[in-house]
Formats: C-alpha cells, sequence, structure tokens
C-alpha cells in the first residue's frame, strides 16, 4: 500500500466506522486516537464519517483531525441544523494529472429511528437525506472532476439504491455492514466495493480511462491483512506509543484501520 500510495497515482480512503463502538472501555479514545495518527501516516485522502465517530464527540473529532492532518467528510451531516465545521461535503484531488471528486455522506438510518444520535459532550447529530445531497453535489463535483467517488456509510443495500438513483457517480465505496465484495460489483455505469470490517482487509480498486478521463473499465481486489503482512518499523513504534497511555493494558490494542480502501487510477 505505501508503495502504491507513493506511485502518485492512488486515492487511500475509509468510509466510515474506523473508531470502536466499545464506549464503556476507559481507553476507547486513546485507541481511536491511535487509529487516527496511524491513518495519517499512512496518507489517507479521505475519512468520511460514521456513527461510531461521531459518538466520541466534535471536540474529540476537530482535535484529532488537527493532529493527524486527516480530512474529515460528510456532505449530509448536521450540528444545530448546519454542517460542522470539521468535515467538509467533498474534496478534488489532482490524482497524477486526472482530477478525482470525493464525497462523503452517511445514511441518517444508521444513527438511528429518528436518524439522529447524542454524542459523548451532548453534541446531537443528525443526517440530512443522502439522495438529495448527492443529486445536488454529484453535477456541482462533476463539473470540476473527470472522476466521481463517493464514500457511503450506509450499507450495500442504500448504497446500490444510490448508484441506481444518482447518475454521474464512477465508484462507491461503502462503509457500514460488514460485507466484503470480492470482486466489486457494478450497477450501471457505477462499480461498488467494500472491504469487510475491522481493518482484516485492504480494498483496491484500479480504474481504467480513456483518452477524455473517463472511467471505461475496472478491476478490483480485497487483500486479508494477516499475520503475512510485514509490520512497518515506525507503525510499529506508534503502536508502542499509544501502548504506554493506557489506563487498562490488557484490552486489545489496533495495529491498523478499520476498512481501508484504496482507489486507484
Amino acid at each position: 500500500m505505501q508503495s502504491a500510495k507513493q506511485s502518485g497515482n492512488v486515492v487511500l480512503v475509509d468510509a466510515g466506522d474506523a473508531f470502536s463502538d466499545i464506549f464503556y472501555d476507559p481507553d476507547s479514545k486513546v485507541k481511536a486516537e491511535l487509529i487516527a495518527m496511524a491513518m495519517g501516516k499512512m496518507g489517507y485522502d479521505a475519512f468520511n464519517i460514521g456513527e461510531n465517530e461521531l459518538r466520541y464527540g466534535q471536540a474529540f473529532l476537530k482535535d484529532i483531525a488537527a493532529k493527524s492532518g486527516l480530512q474529515l467528510l460528510s456532505a449530509n451531516l448536521r450540528l444545530g441544523g448546519q454542517s460542522p465545521d470539521f468535515v467538509k461535503p467533498y474534496i478534488i484531488k489532482d490524482v497524477g494529472g486526472i482530477k478525482v471528486g470525493i464525497i462523503g455522506i452517511i445514511d441518517p438510518n444508521v444513527l438511528g429511528g429518528q436518524g439522529t444520535t447524542k454524542a459523548s459532550g451532548g453534541d446531537d447529530f443528525a443526517a440530512g437525506d443522502t439522495t438529495a445531497a448527492l443529486s445536488t453535489l454529484v453535477p456541482e463535483v462533476r463539473k470540476q472532476a473527470s472522476v466521481v467517488i463517493v464514500l457511503a456509510h450506509t450499507g450495500y443495500g442504500a448504497a446500490r439504491t444510490l448508484a441506481e438513483t444518482v447518475p454521474g457517480i464512477d465508484a462507491v465505496v461503502v462503509g457500514h455492514g460488514g460485507m466484503l465484495l470480492d470482486p466489486p460489483v457494478e450497477v450501471g455505469k457505477t462499480v461498488i466495493v467494500q472491504a469487510g470490517t475491522q481493518g482484516k482487509y485492504l480494498g483496491q480498486l484500479d480504474l481504467s480511462l480513456d483518452a477524455n478521463n473517463q472511467v471505461i473499465g475496472f478491476t478490483g481486489n480485497t487483500q486479508a491483512l494477516g499475520p503475512d503482512v510485514t509490520t512497518d518499523p515506525d507503525m510499529a513504534k506508534l503502536v508502542d506509543q499509544y501502548k504506554a497511555k493506557l489506563q487498562n493494558p490488557g484490552t486489545p490494542t489496533p495495529t491498523t484501520t478499520t476498512k481501508p480502501t484504496s482507489t486507484e487510477e
């Protein structure tokens, strides 16, 4: 992954819920910060917000974004009726001379029956309609980018519906539900990928472009991240630094990020 990222023709993204949902663990924030710092060191281009991240509250999310350098995305997330200042609806990346637009969304249904969730510190987050958000943003992003990718924290079923409903999306990277799509699923002109859960797999999607930088084909696969994957010395050092901060060292400490998915041009 590191060598591919260094080639300059790769975007590295996460579709949400990289942080643990075990909130009774007194070390949950230490572990969440470790994951964010590890993602920052790996050069993630975009991190879409899931409901697990929201439960840590806006103050924590602002802090870890600043420390790690991660770009947090969510086009339809609301706090007090407004888009929170710690997320962007989308970004435009120059990937080897090709403009790539990356949009983040979260399904209101993953936040609860009313489409809301209360975070640590009392923040009341809500999510707007995903179809409405994408129907507005995809044409806007398409004017600026040749390739449009949606990070959809919706689960596979809702992501498939969005791909069927909203034209102009080249690829959807799915978070929530933990499905492993190998090979990717093609819905019309949109390819959908999802790389399992709990950091067990790395998903890779290679998009082929024509002379006009339009997507004309794809290949994709997932790689199991097992004990045969070589440990990175810098990452091991980072993990050891955070282990020293644990109140309860006996609980498992994450050694990789959750649901990493790369999209290579």
